[in-house]
């Protein structure tokens, strides 16, 4: 069952236990993920009370209307913690470069390893594109839309970027 549909249910069957349990799992689901993105723009304390923030926001908009009318939560938390974290980072004036030695628990420490070698060898368009598509469930029309590029450049650009992470052995599997 999709989680938008066990949060459905949850609320429909108005039990406490069960909604904290699905909330639970979209935490557990999409931390590592907000995190990612959010580390795009922030340092590490920075990102970590963005991403609380957006799931704390999140829950209390579905606790208080009792439904959830979101059709994809993970799209809907990607674009509020990148929101939050370009409007934080207009606050502090201050970017932090994506490539910076981060602290991370160990678990967490693979995934960022491989997303940075990958992102080292990625030009800033490419970055975007894979960003936009794998990690916020864009459509290449979007993304075309979005860069005012044709869509033949943009789906070339995320294919020519796909093949030089399987030369280097440095393709994540979703």
């Amino acid at each position: 069952m999709k989680i938008e549909a066990e949060l459905q249910n949850a609320l429909r069957l108005n039990s406490k236990d069960k909604v904290n349990c699905v909330f639970e799992k979209i935490y557990n689901s999409y931390f590592k993920l907000g995190m990612f993105i959010a580390l795009q723009y922030l340092d590490e304390h920075n990102s970590i009370e963005i991403v609380d923030d957006a799931f704390v926001s999140f829950f209390e908009i579905v606790l208080k209307n009792k439904r959830c009318d979101i059709k994809n939560i993970k799209q809907y938390l990607c674009a509020s913690i990148k929101n939050a974290s370009i409007k934080k980072l207009k606050e502090l004036k201050n970017l932090v470069s994506f490539n910076e030695d981060i602290d991370y628990h160990q678990n967490d420490c693979n995934d960022i390893y491989l997303i940075e070698k990958l992102f080292a060898e990625l030009s800033n368009e490419e970055q975007h594109i894979i960003t936009e598509h794998i990690i916020l469930d864009k459509t290449f029309n979007e993304i075309s839309d979005e860069l005012k590029k044709p869509l033949n450049s943009v789906k070339s650009t995320y294919r020519r970027a796909i093949l030089k992470a399987r030369r280097k052995e440095l393709w994540l599997k979703k």
